[in-house]
């Protein structure tokens, strides 16, 4: 049983050489372009959806996750309940445009739901829903769905040109048999 560690020591050396000669660099130029325009975009959206747990400036993407950061820690456990919602927003809607610019796997689908949740203010969610209206000119199509006033939102309708089909009753009910 001893002889199995030495096998084992012998293939985890192997291993850690190869390892070691794989080179660091795994983004290509393009990836680099295209995680620096992601960044430049999700930054910009955060600002305009009123993000304020702190400086705007403070945020990237990871290089290693593609996930939204603040100095290499994960922005879910650094932001109030409403900044994250609008990063969330922020960086979906940063993906689907980066997918206009550069050739990426987005299928050019967004659904949101509930964005106004955690007390998004009125001001915020009608940005992000001005942003997200820009889709239509791409052939990309995004879903929001809300349970706020019909009234407001067609109010939104209005400034984006947006369409609103809104349900009085259950969207889902159990068929009768």
């Amino acid at each position: 049983k001893l002889g199995a560690f030495g096998e084992l020591a012998s293939s985890w050396k192997t291993i850690q050489a190869k390892k070691k000669s794989l080179t660091a660099e795994v983004l290509t130029d393009s990836d680099k372009t295209k995680l620096w325009k992601l960044e430049k975009i999700f930054v910009e959206l955060e600002a305009a959806f009123g993000f304020d747990s702190f400086p705007t400036s403070k945020l990237s993407i990871s290089r290693d996750s593609y996930r939204p950061t603040r100095e290499g820690f994960d922005l879910v456990y650094d932001v109030s309940a409403s900044d994250n919602i609008r990063t969330v927003c922020a960086y979906q809607i940063a993906l689907l445009e980066i997918a206009r610019v550069a050739q990426t796997n987005h299928p050019g689908l967004l659904i949101l739901d509930e964005p106004r949740q955690q007390n998004l203010v009125w001001k915020h969610f009608t940005e992000v829903l001005a942003r997200a209206a820009t889709a239509g000119k791409f052939q990309q199509q995004v879903i929001v769905a809300t349970s706020d006033s019909v009234e407001g939102v067609e109010e939104i309708q209005k400034r984006t040109n947006c369409c609103v089909i809104s349900f009085s009753d259950k969207m889902l009910k159990r068929l009768s048999s």
